[in-house]
């Protein structure tokens, strides 16, 4: 006889008669979320009366890449007959499972006798969904299975101190083609408001990312951002920087206030290179690189260091392996971006598509694109936006805001109708024309290929390459 445990009254439809005899209980967990009646059935269905089974929603297609998951909605666990019990408590006289196997007698407990023994079994998922269901758990009703983002993106100003040639905001080549004045007059995050990002997303321990359209540490109160985002609770700090500014008291000034992860973009093994893309002195760069690895390891601060190089048209693969060369012993790796096209709307376009992308997209078509499930992005003014590729745009056109911070905090944002109903227009591949979701093509990004070497694994998407030491 089904024993249900339902404490939240989640279940909106009776159990029908016909699974009224599975020997177990049901446990529907209360996440806040009422269970869709076709849900219930459907896990009901596909119950076989000796296996442990969980009902844990989906994004569909995009949970096969290895993303993060949500908490289970429903369980179902089967009841011990007595004589399951006697076996369960003679097996028990060998020890614990492990012991069990170690001991030689049986080389390798199944699910079966390791659940008799009231030791953890595998436990088999069930997640397909109509249409319609997608859209309840992940639309309507997403706040309760992802009550906070995952990271918060925060746009401390929008200016650079470079002017890379492949630059969307800041490279002449893009400025040229701009239609707005966004990135020709300087704005900055005034401190009060970076202040109540930093307790907010401390409060929420919500990790915190600076770099994006900007030179994060032209900021004059950067390391006071980080510093009282640490300390008010966020589990992590990320700053992307081009290390012209990445002085040994800046760095540090970070390494104190909590930063544990530091990306540097290079984008050349050589100074002629350098001098072309970016136009400053590679030299300085890489002192400025190494004296902060110098005094994150003299230290012990943990905090992890890449170098990234975006693949240029006129730069070589000798110099690619050069890169890889010299910095992927002394980093925790090596970025390589693809060049992107940026169209005169903004929206940036990879040509190149890797393997796996390419067959999950015969398989399956277009899936929804993830940022808008996980992240927000604060804008210097408060405004916020989804992604990095909406940002491009704003050369090009004022953009809408996703929610305006502090007006409203950041769980208001996450919750309000504009993520809403773009996370179901992406569910249901239903975006308008022009929309920038429609061209893009970053949703593709999180199919990812692998292939380990020797000293080295590297790991592949539509837009990046990175390479990750493999030491002894």
């Amino acid at each position: 006889m089904l024993r249900i445990i339902d404490s939240g009254h989640r279940l909106q439809s009776p159990v029908s008669e016909e699974f009224q005899a599975l020997p177990g209980r049901l446990l529907v967990h209360d996440c806040g979320i009422d269970i869709h009646p076709q849900s219930l059935r459907s896990f009901l269905s596909a119950i076989e009366e000796a296996e442990a089974y969980d009902f844990t929603p989906q994004v569909p297609v995009s949970h096969i890449f290895g993303l993060p998951g949500y908490p289970p909605l429903m369980s179902y666990r089967p009841e011990k007959t007595l004589t399951q019990r006697l076996i369960g408590k003679a097996l028990s006289f060998m020890g614990s499972p492990r012991q069990a196997e170690r001991s030689g007698r049986f080389k390798r407990l199944g699910d079966k006798a390791r659940l008799l023994m009231g030791a953890p079994c595998q436990v088999k998922q069930v997640a397909g969904l109509t249409p319609e269901e997608t859209a309840y758990y992940f639309a309507d009703h997403y706040a309760n299975l992802a009550p906070k983002p995952i990271q918060l993106s925060v746009v401390v100003s929008n200016h650079c101190n470079l002017a890379c040639v492949m630059c969307p905001y800041h490279g002449e080549p893009s400025k040229k083609k701009h239609q707005t004045r966004y990135f020709f007059e300087k704005q900055y995050m005034p401190w009060e408001l970076m202040r109540n990002i930093a307790i907010q997303a401390g409060e929420l321990a919500i990790p915190v990312k600076l770099g994006n359209i900007e030179e994060p540490l032209t900021h004059r109160r950067i390391i006071d951002f980080i510093a009282l985002a640490r300390k008010a609770g966020a589990p992590s700090a990320h700053i992307t920087t081009n290390g012209t500014l990445l002085t040994p008291d800046i760095s540090q000034g970070l390494l104190e206030a909590g930063l544990t992860s530091l990306y540097v973009s290079l984008d050349a093994a050589y100074e002629q290179s350098y001098a072309l893309i970016r136009g400053g002195e590679l030299a300085q760069v890489e002192r400025n690189l190494r004296s902060f690895l110098d005094l994150r390891k003299k230290a012990g601060f943990q905090c992890t260091v890449m170098v990234s190089f975006v693949r240029n048209r006129d730069v070589t693969k000798d110099e690619e392996w050069a890169f890889v060369d010299k910095w992927l012993p002394n980093t925790d790796g090596a970025i390589f971006y693809e060049l992107s096209e940026n169209k005169d709307s903004g929206t940036f376009f990879f040509g190149k598509i890797n393997k796996i992308a390419s067959n999950k997209i015969k398989e399956h078509g277009r899936w929804p694109c993830l940022n808008p499930f996980q992240e927000i992005y604060i804008l210097p003014d408060g405004s916020c936006c989804y992604c990095c590729e909406t940002i491009g745009r704003m050369g090009y056109r004022k953009l809408d805001s996703m929610g305006n911070f502090p007006e409203q905090s950041l769980l208001e944002i996450w919750r309000g109708k504009p993520f809403t109903d773009l996370r179901r227009m992406l569910l249901a591949n239903d975006l308008p024309d022009g929309h920038g979701c429609k061209t893009c093509n970053i949703w593709m990004a999180h199919a990812i290929e692998q292939e380990e070497f020797p000293h080295s694994r590297v790991v592949r998407n539509v837009i990046t390459e990175i390479f990750y030491p493999v030491r002894n």
